[in-house]
């Protein structure tokens, strides 16, 4: 049975691509990696937007704004979200950096005064067609690690990841 209401993609640009909850199954995180931004004249194509909702009152609320991908076709939504809801890693799998086509990016995010802000600078991928994609993120937000699918550092496109240090910050929210 569900538990309250059910979340639809609206339609091929908003389907759901990820999810993920808390220890707790109260905060839930939605992903839609081919979501389409449409603001002040920009149009990003497939950049991607995660929302998180906490369970209260017999219903799902929207915790914070979206988190949104910053460059078209980055397909921003892969993501792991700490025990208590709120720390989240996402990845960018397209993202590009400094001429590495595709070589992906991650961003640690915590909630602060009701909105996520980024915790930490970007994690770029290592090379073109990398696509660093594959994340998660302790449980107590205290460590990530990253997986680029690609990398061809043990071989050609054997992939490897990466064990990173606890995110610089940590979030001042936490539920009740």
């Amino acid at each position: 049975q569900a538990k309250g209401r059910v979340f639809n993609g609206a339609q091929y640009d908003d389907r759901l691509t990820y999810v993920d909850f808390s220890e707790d199954g109260n905060t839930v995180s939605i992903a839609s990696s081919l979501f389409d931004i449409s603001t002040n004249n920009n149009y990003l194509q497939d950049a991607g937007r995660v929302e998180v909702f906490d369970w209260g009152d017999d219903k799902w609320g929207r915790v914070g704004s979206p988190i949104l991908g910053s460059t078209s076709g980055e397909n921003f939504g892969q993501h792991s979200l700490s025990a208590d809801g709120r720390m989240i890693a996402v990845s960018a799998p397209y993202a590009s950096k400094s001429g590495a086509v595709s070589s992906g990016r991650a961003s640690v995010y915590g909630l602060v005064s009701g909105e996520w802000a980024k915790l930490t600078r970007d994690i770029d991928g290592e090379a073109e067609y990398n696509y660093l994609y594959y994340l998660d993120l302790a449980r107590d937000g205290s460590a990530l690690i990253t997986g680029a699918r690609y990398n061809s550092d043990g071989g050609a496109a054997a992939g490897h990841c990466v064990g990173r240090r606890a995110p610089r910050g940590k979030s001042t929210e936490h539920p009740d």
